[in-house]
């Protein structure tokens, strides 16, 4: 546990030595089919993994990735044992050493992207528009499910057709007819088939033809890459979509064949991204005890005396043998915890703010932002925190940093008004 101003959110624990191999196997994307099966409940305990199965309730679905980065985490702990130790004073050492094993990555981001003439997608890419001069001041409003069905049919039959949709940004309600080729000629023959309706003809660049060539084209090559990513075909942007979690040398390799097309990528910088490792279990100034995958979310509980700590392990259904914890030095607390979209989340770190007297955890959700590595159940963080890096009281323990909110009274603040700095004193 550190001060907020030592802070680094990508800090990597002992065992990212085992990453290279767990990214082998974890990045297979969520996107497989799933079935109901026994939920197996994977945790970790002091320094070992430990798991407890039982059935899975009615209708349960239980993502495969779950199981693949929870056996890559498996390994990687057999075959480094000293990923296990908990030893804090040797800790950054390790991971420093640990480091140091990882392969280099292929340059990436939005520059390599530029330099390799891919297209980097803007953020808001705003629709096509027509000609100006084809918008009539006071368009005519007209029933909008059956114009659409009409002006597709009729454009479909068009050289070039591209396809039909809605202006939702600069001209609210107007029909959008993409074409590739001849839009002059198609609005005259749009304004004769369909007087008076508030449609016009768009020039694109590609025809649905070649736009769904194009489609099936890039799509073999996004489902070979070894992270999930999400297409969209040409449309009112007129680009061809590939959103991936990371603009990494992988991803823009493989789509480097596309470059000087309507494709365009976009994703996080690698700068900017979590790595994707197995939870830490230890920092500056604290230890992992437990981790329990079907905990309670939104709250922390604080204890400062083995009575404490045997009634919030029991209390918690935590099933293997409680760690030591040695009440002179350390307190225990729990964190629990859950990420707003449900996706499984890690601890990186927990944060002792001293000005702001907070102590809070750093939770992450690792690797892939657009969709979840794995899915996860509100997930309970035990650890053993140094008391001579607590705060003076009084201080607070929350989940992460964010102040209160007017009037708002936060489920997972504990307030601590005794000074636990002080050798084996006691929140009673």
């Amino acid at each position: 546990m550190v001060d907020r101003s030592a802070v680094s959110r990508n800090q990597l624990p002992c065992s990212v030595a085992v990453a290279a191999l767990g990214s082998e196997l974890a990045v297979i994307p969520t996107r497989l089919t799933t079935t109901a099966r026994s939920r197996t409940n994977h945790r970790w305990f002091g320094g070992e993994w430990s798991e407890r199965s039982w059935p899975a309730t009615v209708g349960e679905m239980v993502s495969p990735t779950r199981w693949i980065a929870a056996c890559a985490a498996a390994v990687g702990l057999f075959l480094f044992p000293s990923c296990k130790s908990v030893d804090r004073d040797g800790q950054r050492a390790e991971w420093s050493a640990a480091q140091t094993t990882l392969r280099p990555e292929p340059p990436g981001g939005s520059r390599a992207a530029q330099a390799l003439g891919l297209a980097v997608c803007e953020p808001d890419a705003r629709e096509l528009e027509a000609d100006p001069s084809f918008y009539a001041d006071q368009p005519i409003p007209v029933g909008l499910p059956r114009v659409m069905d009409d002006i597709t049919a009729w454009a479909e039959m068009q050289p070039g057709y591209a396809g039909v949709w809605i202006d939702r940004d600069q001209h609210d309600g107007w029909f959008s007819v993409g074409f590739s080729e001849g839009a002059a000629e198609r609005q005259a023959d749009l304004e004769e088939v369909f007087p008076g309706y508030q449609v016009v003809a768009v020039a694109v660049p590609l025809s649905k033809r070649e736009g769904d060539a194009l489609f099936e084209r890039v799509k073999p090559v996004v489902a070979s890459l070894r992270t999930s990513a999400a297409m969209s075909p040409p449309g009112a942007s007129g680009q061809l979509r590939v959103e991936v979690p990371v603009l990494d040398g992988e991803v823009l390799a493989a789509l480097a064949p596309f470059a000087g097309t309507v494709v365009c990528v976009t994703g996080l910088e690698p700068k900017d991204a979590t790595p994707d490792h197995p939870q830490p279990t230890g920092g500056d100034g604290w230890r992992l005890l437990a981790v329990d995958a079907n905990g309670s979310s939104g709250r922390t509980v604080v204890a400062t005396t083995d009575l404490e700590y045997r009634a919030l392990w029991d209390h918690e259904g935590l099933i293997a043998r409680r760690p030591a914890v040695d009440f002179q030095s350390e307190i225990v607390v729990l964190f629990g915890a859950k990420d707003p979209a449900g996706c499984h989340i890690r601890m990186d770190d927990v944060v002792v703010d001293r000005g702001q007297r907070l102590v809070y955890g750093n939770f992450v959700v690792p690797g892939d932002l657009l969709f979840c590595n794995s899915f996860g159940e509100p997930t309970d963080f035990v650890v053993a925190i140094e008391r001579s890096s607590l705060p003076s009281a009084p201080f607070a323990i929350q989940l992460d940093a964010e102040p209160d909110a007017d009037g708002a009274v936060r489920r997972d603040r504990t307030v601590v008004e005794v000074n636990l700095r002080r050798p084996g004193s006691t929140i009673s």
